[in-house]
Parts: structure tokens; sequence; C-alpha cells
């Protein structure tokens, strides 16, 4: 039977969420919920679609239109999200969705459809799906019973084999890049980033990670061809860190390199304690704050109460206190066994006082002890600080893949701090009282995306 593209309605949500839930790539940012958040924060249009056939979900395409005077049109899977792009279980389902995209760049006017992929190569250096594998369940899914959809949930981390000639599903040999481009299984996630055996697991040598430069290879390798088939990469821009976590806090303690420990222990030794609540409030203060010594424009607080109100007990806010004095703040987010700090930052007593490494810290303790078992620190772009830091901790970076269809004409999006043609934005930025940079952030940052 012929795939359907299909629109999410509150009816479909159930099922769409359990589908992200079951599929080995599915992310917290492909939950149907952000499309309530992107349309009532930001006021852009969502175009949420999902694949149907049989009557059963074959993949979903979380979409939304982010359009601006300023920074003009571009469709992004997701916006003001880390990951994206579509999630399927065949690659017919992925170039249903993939061509669905395509169609709306000359609908909405649109210069660039951007795909937002984790794992290099759509996770192909990461391992396969195999069609009898982690994916059955997902062909049995029925959006009749979306509101309530029960489905069989995985063990995560799932194991998937490592993709090979005799472990590629046979209707995806022999396909186009463009077709099978997300149907490799991100690195297991008891290796991703993992610390080198021979470090004793101290990381203190930061030895090279031979599985990441091979990645970083065979990235290089597939950018030809996806260019052939009409989708161009930027590999050079973004990284992200992610990182196995242990149930006990020594290991994770030791585990992290010499200097950096010792930055953690100075925040310990320095009487800091932290405290979890959903006071948004306090963590927009500090967070705005931040991003304007950083020469950015801060998001709304609205937009922060709505992250909180919609994602519940998936998201909370750790705010570290010296003495009395809130100085500095990250709000989490939390999708199976992963742990994701999102937005934080922290004031300028925070750095003097190691504030932003005991942060990090606690926000590891508390979430080995909820029963996460993987840490993600988020992307960084290449060449900035926050690299820098996130390194700092044993992390290994990991290109962030991100995929582009153009319009004629069009030249990728490259909104971005280095970016040179904002260099004298950031300066003056970083000059505005705290007051007016509030007022007017939002209504600025809501383009970037």
């Amino acid at each position: 039977m012929a795939i359907a593209i299909r629109p999410l309605g509150q009816a479909t949500t159930g099922a769409w969420d359990a589908f992200v839930e079951a599929h080995p790539d599915g992310t917290f940012f492909h939950r149907a919920t952000w499309s309530r958040i992107i349309e009532q924060a930001f006021g852009h249009r969502t175009l949420y679609v999902y694949a149907e056939r049989d009557g059963a979900i074959t993949g979903v395409l979380p979409l939304a239109q982010v359009k601006t005077l300023l920074f003009g049109n571009t469709l992004i899977s997701v916006p003001f999200c880390v990951y994206g792009g579509p999630l399927a279980v065949d690659p017919e389902t992925t170039a249903a969705l993939s061509a669905h995209a395509a169609s709306l760049l000359q609908r909405t006017g649109a210069s660039a459809v951007e795909f937002r992929y984790r794992g290099p190569a759509g996770g192909i250096s990461g391992g396969g799906i195999s069609s009898g594998g982690d994916l059955a369940p997902l062909l049995a899914m029925s959006t009749t019973s979306a509101g309530s959809a029960q489905m069989p949930k995985p063990s995560w981390p799932a194991t998937v084999p490592p993709i090979s000639a005799s472990t590629v599903p046979r209707a995806m040999a022999g396909t186009s890049p463009a077709a099978t481009w997300q149907h490799g299984r991100p690195a297991d996630p008891a290796t991703v980033g993992a610390i080198p055996a021979t470090t004793g697991g101290t990381a203190d040598d930061n030895e090279p990670n031979v599985a990441a430069d091979r990645s970083v290879h065979s990235l290089t390798d597939m950018n030809d061809n996806f260019a052939a088939s009409g989708w161009l990469t930027r590999p050079d821009l973004y990284v992200t860190f992610r990182k196995p976590i242990e149930a006990d806090h020594d290991k994770n303690l030791k585990a992290i390199p010499r200097k950096q420990r010792a930055m953690v222990r100075k925040g310990i030794q320095n009487s800091l304690h932290s405290v979890v609540n959903r006071d948004v409030r306090q963590l927009h203060g500090i967070y705005a704050e931040s991003v304007r010594n950083l020469g950015t424009p801060v998001f709304s607080r609205r937009y922060f109460a709505l992250l909180a109100e919609v994602f519940a007990d998936d998201c909370d806010i750790l705010t570290v206190l010296d003495g009395d004095n809130p100085i500095a703040a990250v709000m989490n987010f939390y999708f199976r066994d992963e742990v994701l700090p999102y937005y934080g930052g922290g004031t300028k007593l925070a750095r003097q006082r190691a504030a932003n490494d005991f942060m990090y810290w606690e926000v590891m303790r508390r979430a080995a002890d909820r029963g996460c078992r993987l840490f993600d620190f988020g992307r960084s772009k290449l060449g900035t600080g926050a690299f820098d830091f996130k390194k700092n901790w044993g992390f290994v970076p990991e290109h962030l893949c991100y995929r582009y269809k153009l319009a004629p004409g069009a030249s990728i999006p490259d909104h971005n701090p280095l970016n040179p043609k904002y260099r004298l934005f950031i300066a003056g930025w970083k000059r505005l009282p705290l007051a007016v940079a509030n007022a007017i952030g939002p209504s600025i940052v809501r383009g970037l995306g």
C-alpha cells in the first residue's frame, strides 16, 4: 500500500510520541509537544507530518517555518533544538518525508530546508537497523488508537548490530544516499564519546578516540554522495558531546580529567550547594545576564515557563547557591535514560566561585541517582569557549551533520556568532543595559531558530 503523508493532529500525538520513544534514533526534540511550544512561544508556523501505511505510522517529520524580516525564511527540523530530521522505519518512508519537505520550499517561499541530524552520515557509522530488529514493533503501531498508544518500551541502550553488507536491510541495498542517510543507528550509548580504556577511566591522558576519528572520515566520504542527491552538509560548524555515566558517583568524578575535576572540587570546597525546583523567574534572570555578557539576545521568560509546563516531570531546573545567593542555574531535559542540560548560565561571580563546574557536576550526580546513564552536554560551535569547556570534561566531540536542501540561488543559512557580519552587533549587544537587552532580545532571537 502507498505511503500517505498526514499532518499531526491532537488525536495522533500519543502515537507520534510512542513512535519517537521506541525509535533508536529518536530524541527529546522529536517529541510532538515541540509543535505547540514553537507556535505559542515564537509564533512560527509548524508543519509536523507523519507517514502512514496500512494504518500504521512508519515515520515522523517535525518541521517548522521560521520566517522573519531580519533573518529570512527557513524550514527547520527542529528550530530552537539541537537535533531533528525525519525518523522512519524504512527507506521508502524516508524518501517520502524528505520529498514532502523539499516540496514545501516552493509552497512556502522558504530558501532552505534544514534537517538537524545528530549522527554522522545519518548514524551510518554507528551501526545499522535490521528490518527485524528494534524497529519491528513500530510497524505495528496503529494511528487509530493514537491517543492511548501502548508500545513495548525497548531497553535502552538498544543493541543493534554494526552495519555490514550482511546486516543492511534488503530494501536499503542499492538505494541512493538520500533514501538511506538516517537509517543507521547512532553509536551505542555504551561507547559514544567514551574515554579510551587505556586511560584507566580517569581520562587524564586525554588520548585520541579512534572510533570518533573514523566517524569524521566516514562523514567526509558521505558528503559527496549527499551533494549528488541534492542535499548539502556543513560538518565544520557544530559538534555534540555525549558520554555514558555510571550509577556510582565516585566513578563519574574520576572519569573527569584531572584539571577539570579540580574545578569541581573547588566548587565543593567553596561550600556551594544546589537545589532543584521549577523557579523559571530565577533561571531566566541568571540566564539573561549570562547571554547578554556573551553578546547574544535572550529568549523570553514565557518560553522557559512553557517548557517547564509542557514537559513537566521530563524537565527541571537546577540552581547553584553561594550561601543564599543564586549564582548559576540550568534547565535540564530528560529522555529515556539521558539527561540534557540545555539552557544554563551564571553570574559574574559564578566564574570566581567555580559555580558552573559545580553546577554540571550536580546535574550529573542527580541524574545518575534518577537512573540516567547518558549525559548529553549538547551542541557547541567549533572554536568557541563552550567547545573547550565541554572537551575539558573528557567528552569526545562528535560532528553534527546537518543536511540542507536549498531553493535555486540560495545558500546554507549562517546565523551564528562566528559569522563575521555579526561581529559589531555582538560587541554592541554586550554593552546594552540588561533591562534593554531583555526587552528587545526575544523579538530578535525568534528569527534565529
